[in-house]
């Protein structure tokens, strides 16, 4: 999309949209980041928090289907066109996803050593689970008239509970 095609759609001139932003980067860099931050401060907190393993990965997923629902295309953002990103935002953004992902595998890990995960390789499970979780925003958008987001959350905690995740 260039800014004459998001002047277009909002009914006004490109200059009107030069007024507030000074390019595309900087309309991509505030929604990317912010999607981010909303991911990056839960998982935060979450990590700290005295939890189980299973109450964390249940959060994890409860977490990811409310921002996806509220915010699909900014979490779509987050699977595709953070490789558009300059330097040195793009250095920052790496960390961040980087340090997210720690934090996740170290509650997946936590997970397992309760038996609540399955004893498979720490870096295969952390990316089973968070690329379900990256491309449940397409699959939402695609489906988001017919889809319930509450069941959608439970049908995903069952896979987790019941499925290929639980030991028990």
């Amino acid at each position: 999309m260039t800014l004459r095609d998001l002047a277009h759609d909002l009914a006004c001139d490109v200059s009107n949209i030069y007024n507030y932003v000074p390019n595309k980067q900087a309309i991509l860099e505030h929604f990317l980041f912010d999607i981010s931050d909303k991911f990056l401060s839960f998982i935060t907190t979450l990590s700290r928090s005295n939890l189980s393993g299973k109450a964390k990965v249940e959060a994890i997923v409860s977490h990811y289907v409310k921002i996806t629902v509220q915010f699909p295309y900014q979490v779509a953002l987050l699977s595709h066109d953070w490789k558009q990103l300059k330097e040195p935002r793009l250095s920052e953004f790496l960390a961040e996803k980087k340090q997210f992902e720690k934090a996740v595998s170290e509650i997946l890990e936590q997970a397992q050593k309760e038996g609540f995960v399955k004893e498979i390789p720490l870096p295969i499970l952390s990316h089973v689970f968070l690329s379900t979780l990256r491309w449940l925003f397409d699959w939402y958008l695609e489906n988001k008239e017919t889809v319930n987001p509450f069941e959608l959350e439970s049908y995903l905690h069952d896979l987790i509970t019941d499925g290929i995740f639980s030991t028990q």
